[in-house]
């Protein structure tokens, strides 16, 4: 009987730790909206509310993505969902994490798909970027060239109320870098920025 209870334990614990590696899947798929010449956040508006849209700059044109997503599956359903809205041209992209760099960034809070986010409040920290995850949608500042000055830096924030941000490592091609477009338009900015000038890695 006590052998049993001693499998049963340890199955349970095995689960348990399967389902959690899987909950934390790495949001290595996105979904491209489409490639445009001169898109506007506000062409945009009703897929705010399905999850969160940024844009990549190419020398001739603009992606338009919308979302992470740890599995081709997840991603799949936003692309079906795109169809319905029209976008006919939709199709899911696996980013190149095998040719990512770690990348020293500062979180600053993590949101959920569809929260009203300002970003005026964030945007003493620096340069801003996002990484997305399903249903989650994390604010990050960076990059960093290293761990001490990242850990300098967070010093300087959590003097002004960023109480609970803090220093991490991750993959640079899930970073997607936050402009004008991402946070729908250009938003007041701080005279005198908090940040100093860091050397910053290149993103994704």
């Amino acid at each position: 009987m006590k052998f049993q209870i001693r499998v049963f334990s340890f199955a349970f614990l095995v689960l348990t730790a399967v389902s959690a590696i899987s909950q934390e899947a790495v949001p290595e798929y996105t979904v491209q909206v489409g490639s445009y010449a001169n898109p506007k956040p506000g062409d945009f508006t009703q897929l705010q509310s399905h999850g969160f849209v940024y844009a990549t700059k190419r020398p001739a044109h603009t992606d338009v993505f919308i979302g992470g997503y740890g599995t081709e599956a997840e991603a799949g359903q936003m692309l079906a969902t795109l169809q319905l809205f029209g976008y006919d041209n939709a199709a899911v992209t696996k980013l190149n994490t095998d040719g990512g760099q770690p990348a020293t960034i500062i979180q600053l809070a993590t949101k959920r798909i569809g929260d009203k986010i300002n970003w005026e409040e964030y945007l003493p920290a620096g340069q801003l970027y996002v990484l997305l995850s399903g249903n989650q949608l994390k604010i990050l500042a960076g990059i960093f060239p290293d761990v001490p000055s990242a850990k300098a830096h967070l010093a300087k924030l959590q003097q002004v109320g960023f109480k609970d941000a803090f220093v991490k490592n991750m993959n640079n091609v899930l970073l997607h870098e936050v402009t004008d477009f991402e946070m729908g338009g250009a938003p007041k900015r701080p005279l005198i920025p908090l940040v100093f000038e860091e050397k910053r890695g290149k993103s994704a």
